[in-house]
């Protein structure tokens, strides 16, 4: 039974604290004469001390520290039990040896428990002391335990240690030997302080005593990593050490860390995720998703394989899955299989399958619910099959105004940096004569996209009234190069009034997509080529006739069909003829054929004739090759900004250049009136080459700007004439830009 004393200089209040521990079962006596306490502690042998530290005898505290520093009270337990208030005093009392403190008035509930707390921490320290006296036995335990083991004394000093914690920290035993424990763990002591001799004073070891704590520690090689540190007192001969016990717990951090992460990604997922052993294959874990879409409970699924789950699995197939993940030579697996539901349902899973390196090893599987996917994607493979059955050319529209753009500015580059090299070649040189190829080449690009734009409905039509027999013969006179000399041209021209409601641009490409298909049949040796145009009350009719190799009868219900070619690899695209029947019809008009082997191809298109006024033709207009004006560039592509900015520098313009539109409205915004002229592309990102324009008329309703444009549906040229700003699109020659800018500088205010 533990031995209390109570010392107060009220006597009632003594025998009151006494009378409370005794009907708690304590052996308690009270004594209110502070001069006679250390006789009596030293006549008598006492487990715990309560000491009131405001008597008028002596003083309360001066008393603690004699009592501390006489080494025949070393185990006795001091509670200071006392009215103060000063936070201060109490804490210096704890500093100077007291184990814990009560204030007054005495709480009944208080005092037993700060007493039975104290009392239970002298014992365990007693018991610890017991257990330190068996040396030899110790010794052989610490040796053999997978946890450091150090000896240290009061300075701090190691005394021993283990071979686990030489091998922990990589120093000799030798070595360590003699050297402090802050060597190993800096921060260890930092709460500790020495007295003058260099003793760690016991009130504050004692605060350390059985409670692991963590802290960082540094091996030989200076690397740091965490260990669990606990330090108890041993009895060394006549002094006190203190034995320090070290865990690593690098592994433990790293498990820890892979279990929080795993159980968040497991309590997260909406994917199954099963951990099942390598072994025995039976599962391990199946998080709430793989349960609730499975149907069986843990309790279940522990008794169970994924052979269990997958009818389309034997357990030969599976071995062999997994053999890989096994070896190592596979880090992961993924395929699709079917699981079954306990309902008996399947659905169809994707398989993410790896092996944990743990001990042991586990497998742990991400399992992707696929069927809605399935099911998407089986009625959209049948939706792109009736969609590319039923809507070919919708399907093509689309692609070519998904190429056009970028189709069309690459071919801007070519083409302008083209001629601005022909600038610098000598006429009739080869080198002209390589450039000129590059144009021809480029020129045919063009002509492509245009074909692919009109066949997919998405080129931009302009129809105006235009004379038949003038677009003809312009278009003649620009393909007539490109005729092998062998092949001859004759012309018939009996119409009155061939004016019609169209395209020009698409006309020519009518017109040079049937010369085309008439060149490649007389390839071979030559013949003739007949173009006769005429007219009636309601129609204008084209014939274009050839003496080729013809097309053969079982062809020509397919010869206007998309991609249907009947010439060798390479020698066609199989667009020209679907495209200008396509484009015809556009038109309002049709086109028809008679052919044979003996006679060649005859093609004849009606389009219908138009009342309306040809277009006038500003006979002063002409091309304005040089000016003067500060013109803003606004292009995405710095190949085509630096190319208009030397074509324009060139034709005597200053000009500056912004790489988007936000940029370029900045730089309005600051100086409106710092520029004559923006030339702007449209599809940029952010805001677009449209929305550039609107803002700027907004704060100058007159500024002159061109839009240039490789191809967008999103902006016309009606849009474009109805805020006033000229709309072209690329390529554009040289000479077409210069022209447009000096239009538009020089063009009435009103008009810009």
């Amino acid at each position: 039974m533990p031995k209390i004393l109570v010392l107060d200089d009220s006597k009632a209040i003594a025998d009151y604290i006494s009378a409370i521990l005794r009907g708690n079962g304590y052996e308690c006596e009270s004594l209110s004469h502070p001069t006679r306490l250390l006789s009596t502690l030293s006549n008598n042998q006492y487990d715990l001390l309560l000491l009131d530290i405001y008597m008028p005898e002596i003083d309360g505290i001066k008393l603690l520290k004699q009592i501390r520093a006489d080494a025949r009270f070393h185990g006795l337990d001091i509670i200071i039990v006392s009215s103060i208030t000063d936070e201060y005093i109490v804490a210096q009392c704890l500093m100077d040896g007291a184990n814990d403190y009560i204030k007054k008035p005495i709480n009944d509930v208080i005092l037993n428990a700060r007493v039975h707390a104290c009392l239970e921490r002298q014992q365990l320290s007693k018991t610890r002391q017991a257990l330190s006296q068996s040396s030899s036995n110790y010794q052989t335990m610490i040796n053999n335990t997978r946890d450091g083991v150090m000896g240290f004394d009061g300075k701090g000093v190691i005394t021993f240690s283990n071979d686990t914690l030489t091998k922990l920290f990589g120093y000799d035993r030798a070595w360590l030997v003699g050297k402090r424990v802050t060597t190993l763990m800096p921060e260890v002591f930092d709460r500790v302080k020495q007295d003058r001799g260099g003793e760690y004073r016991q009130q504050d070891m004692q605060r350390m005593m059985g409670i692991g704590r963590e802290v960082i520690a540094s091996k030989a090689d200076a690397s740091l990593f965490p260990i669990e540190f606990t330090v108890n007192q041993v009895q060394q001969g006549e002094r006190l050490g203190f034995i320090g016990i070290v865990r690593d717990l690098s592994e433990r951090r790293q498990h820890q860390k892979r279990i929080l992460q795993f159980s968040r990604l497991m309590d997260s997922s909406l994917n199954e995720i099963y951990m099942f052993d390598s072994s025995t294959l039976t599962f391990i874990e199946v998080n709430k998703g793989g349960r609730d879409n499975l149907g069986y409970a843990m309790a279940e699924l522990k008794t169970m394989t994924p052979l269990d789950i997958e009818p389309e699995l034997t357990q030969e197939l599976f071995e062999k899955k997994l053999s890989g993940l096994r070896s190592g030579t596979d880090n992961k697996i993924e395929f699709v299989t079917h699981h079954q539901r306990k309902d008996g349902s399947l659905y169809t899973v994707e398989v993410h399958l790896q092996l944990m390196p743990e001990e042991p090893p586990i497998f742990v599987a991400i399992i992707l619910d696929i069927s809605q996917r399935k099911k998407i994607e089986e009625q959209l493979e049948c939706a792109q099959k009736q969609l590319f059955q039923s809507q070919k050319l919708e399907s093509l529209g689309t692609l070519a105004g998904g190429i056009a753009h970028d189709f069309n500015n690459i071919l801007a580059i070519i083409e302008g940096n083209t001629e601005l090299a022909l600038d610098d070649a000598q006429e009739g040189s080869e080198q002209s004569e390589h450039l000129h190829n590059i144009l021809t080449a480029s020129a045919k690009a063009v002509s492509l996209i245009k074909q692919i734009l009109a066949f997919g409905r998405s080129e931009v039509a302009a129809f105006s009234a235009i004379n038949l027999v003038d677009v003809i013969a312009e278009a003649l006179h620009l393909v007539r190069p490109l005729i092998p000399a062998n092949i001859e041209i004759t012309q018939n021209i009996a119409a009155s009034h061939p004016v019609i409601m169209g395209d020009k641009t698409q006309i020519h490409q009518i017109f040079t997509n049937i010369i085309n298909n008439a060149v490649q049949a007389m390839e071979q040796g030559g013949g003739l080529i007949s173009i006769a145009i005429e007219d009636d009350d309601e129609y204008v009719s084209m014939s274009i006739a050839d003496t080729g190799s013809g097309i053969p009868l079982g062809d020509q219900a397919n010869i206007f069909d998309p991609f249907f070619t009947s010439k060798a690899l390479g020698k066609g695209t199989g667009l020209g003829l679907s495209v200008a029947h396509q484009l015809v019809e556009h038109h309002k008009g049709s086109i028809s054929l008679k052919s044979s082997s003996t006679a060649g191809s005859h093609f004849v298109i009606k389009i219908p004739k138009s009342a309306q006024p040809l277009a006038e033709v500003n006979a002063n207009s002409r091309e304005v090759l040089h000016g003067s004006g500060r013109i803003l560039v606004v292009d995405d592509e710095a190949e085509l900004r630096d190319l208009c900015q030397l074509i324009l520098q060139s034709a005597g313009y200053r000009v500056v250049t912004e790489e988007n539109a936000e940029a370029a409205l900045r730089r309005f915004q600051r100086q409106p009136n710092d520029v004559d002229l923006v030339l702007t592309d449209y599809a940029m990102p952010g805001m677009s080459g449209g929305e550039l324009a609107t803002a700027l008329l907004s704060i100058r309703p007159l500024l002159p700007i061109i839009l240039l444009t490789g191809f967008t549906k999103k902006f016309s040229q009606e849009q474009a004439q109805e805020m006033g700003i000229r709309y072209l699109l690329k390529p554009l020659k040289r000479a077409a830009l210069l022209a447009a800018v000096g239009e538009k500088l020089s063009a009435p205010k009103s008009l810009k």
